[in-house]
């Protein structure tokens, strides 16, 4: 069973797209390192996972956690109600 699936994570704050259709898998006992330079969206993607991404960011696609959606949407709102457990 898959223990963490993101599947075309995409970002915009305002206009400015910040990530574009970013999609990962992480099996139980595997280990995930996101690198990349400054400004890469390593941070904005684990906020949007933790339904925590900044007012006016905006996130569309979906992750599931074991199995279960965590979120599916595509806004910052409708992403932190559902880490929230209110969505």
């Amino acid at each position: 069973m898959t223990l963490l699936r993101v599947d075309n994570l995409s970002i915009r704050i305002g206009t400015a797209p910040v990530l574009s259709d970013v999609s990962l898998q992480l099996d139980p006992g595997e280990t995930l390192g996101l690198v990349g330079e400054s400004g890469s969206g390593k941070s904005m993607t684990a906020l949007a996972l933790m339904g925590l991404l900044p007012a006016g960011a905006m996130a569309s696609g979906r992750a599931a956690f074991e199995g279960r959606t965590c979120w599916r949407c595509a806004s910052a709102s409708c992403a932190a109600s559902a880490a929230r457990g209110s969505g």
